[in-house]
C-alpha cells in the first residue's frame, strides 16, 4: 500500500546568509527518523561514477560550485571555522580541479553567484548585481535599476533574456515572476507555500518546509510541492505539467530514532551542536526538507535532497524528470553532499559533517 506524507515538517533555524552552516544545521534537524512499519515503493538506487578529478581543501567551507567552460570551478573558501562570525577571513577563489591549484579572486566580493549564460555569472551585492565572466568583474547594475528592482529575490536566469524572481513575499506564501531583462516588464507564474516568518533569536525545531523552485537555461520553471511530495514543470510556451504524487514512506519519529538523532548531532554540527535534547518531537517528518535542494541538473532534471533515517542514513537525492516522475534514487555517503553541476559533471564535497579530511570531488553526469 502505497502513501504519501503531508503531516508534521522541518524548518531550517536562523542562520540566514550562511548557506554552508544552513545546510550543516539543516542536515541534522532531520536525521532521524522509522519507515519500519508503513512503506512505499521507491525508485531505484544507483551511484555516482567514479570520480574523476578530486581537490583536498583546508577546511569544510566549498557551499555553490560553478563551473567555468574551461572546467575551472568558483566558490566561496574560509579557513577556519571560526571564520563563519568573520567576513573578512571568507573570499571567493577559482580553482583547477585537476592541477589542484587554487587562487583567490580579490576583486570579487563575497556573494552567492547565479550562474548566467557562458561563462557569466551574477552575485547580488548591496541591493545591486556584480556581472563577471570568467573570473573578470565586468561591472555592477545599482539597486535602483529597474531590471533590479523587479527581480529583487533573484532565483534564476535563462538563455532567452529572462530572470526568474520571488516577488510578494507574504507570510505564508509567494510569487515566483518572470522578468524580462531588457524591458524589466514582469509576468506571474505561479505562487508557491513558505514557511513562516520567525523574528531573531531561539526558533522552534521543526516549523515547516516551504516550497522551492528551480529554473533552467532552455527556460523551464520547476517548482517542489510539499503536500503531497511532487514536482510540477512549466514549459518556456507556458504549458504546465502538474506531477502526480510521489509515493514516499511515513516516517515515524520513535524512541530509536530519537537517541539516533541525539547521538549523531555532534558528529553533524561540531561546535554548533546543542548540549540537550530537544523540548518538541514530531510525530513524523516530511520525505524531504528542500534545502539544500532543489538542483536543476544539465540534462534538465531537478534534483530533491531526502530525509536521512536510522535505516537509510546516507545521503539519497530524488532525479524527477520534467513529467514528475522520480526515475532514479541517487545514493551517496553519509558526509558527502551534492553542492553543484557542470556540462557533464557533478560535484560533491566530502566531510561536510566532521570537519575533517574534507575534499571537493568531481563525477561524471550522468
Amino acid at each position: 500500500m502505497k502513501h504519501v506524507l503531508s503531516l508534521s515538517f522541518v524548518r531550517r533555524g536562523n542562520c540566514h546568509g550562511d548557506h554552508m552552516k544552513c545546510s550543516v544545521l539543516f542536515a541534522v534537524a532531520v536525521f532521524a527518523f522509522s519507515t519500519r512499519s508503513i512503506t512505499a515503493q521507491e525508485a531505484p538506487q544507483t551511484k555516482l561514477k567514479p570520480a574523476d578529478a578530486v581537490m583536498t581543501l583546508p577546511f569544510n567551507s566549498a557551499g555553490y560550485v560553478r563551473e567555468l567552460s574551461d572546467s575551472r570551478v568558483i566558490f566561496m573558501m574560509m579557513d577556519s571555522l571560526k571564520s563563519y562570525q568573520d567576513p573578512t577571513k571568507q573570499y571567493m577563489v577559482v580553482a583547477d580541479m585537476k592541477s589542484r591549484r587554487m587562487d583567490r579572486l580579490p576583486e570579487w566580493p563575497l556573494a552567492d553567484l547565479r550562474a548566467l549564460a557562458a561563462d557569466t555569472s551574477l552575485l547580488p551585492v548591496g541591493g545591486g548585481w556584480v556581472f563577471t565572466n570568467g573570473t573578470k568583474v565586468l561591472g555592477m547594475l545599482e539597486a535602483t535599476n529597474p531590471v533590479v528592482v523587479a527581480a529583487q529575490s533573484l532565483i534564476g536566469a535563462d538563455s532567452m533574456g529572462f530572470l526568474v524572481a520571488l516577488r510578494n513575499q507574504r507570510r505564508d506564501s509567494a510569487d515566483v515572476v518572470r522578468v524580462n531583462r531588457s524591458t524589466a516588464e514582469v509576468e506571474q507564474l505561479v505562487r508557491i507555500k513558505r514557511s513562516p516568518i520567525l523574528p531573531p533569536g531561539p526558533a522552534p525545531m521543526y516549523n515547516g518546509v516551504q516550497e522551492r523552485v528551480v529554473y533552467t537555461f532552455d527556460g523551464w520553471l520547476g517548482v517542489l510541492r510539499t503536500a503531497p511530495y511532487r514536482v510540477d514543470w512549466r514549459s518556456p510556451a507556458g504549458k504546465w505539467t502538474l506531477g502526480k504524487p510521489i509515493p514516499v514512506p511515513i516516517v515515524r519519529f520513535d524512541d530509536r530514532e530519537r537517541q539516533a538523532y541525539i547521538a549523531v548531532r555532534p558528529v553533524l554540527l561540531g561546535e554548533f551542536a546543542p548540549t540537550s535534547p530537544p523540548k518538541t518531537w514530531p510525530e513524523f517528518v516530511e520525505h524531504s526538507t528542500g534545502s539544500p535542494t532543489p538542483i536543476p541538473t544539465p540534462d534538465g532534471k531537478m534534483l530533491v535532497s531526502r530525509t536521512p533515517t536510522a535505516d537509510f542514513p546516507g545521503t539519497r537525492y530524488d532525479v524527477v524528470n520534467r513529467e514528475g516522475v522520480v526515475e532514479r534514487q541517487i545514493v551517496i555517503g553519509e558526509r558527502e553532499e551534492i553542492i553543484g553541476f557542470g556540462a557533464k559533471s557533478v560535484y560533491v564535497r566530502f566531510g561536510r559533517r566532521d570537519r575533517t579530511d574534507v575534499r571537493l570531488e568531481r563525477h561524471p553526469w550522468p
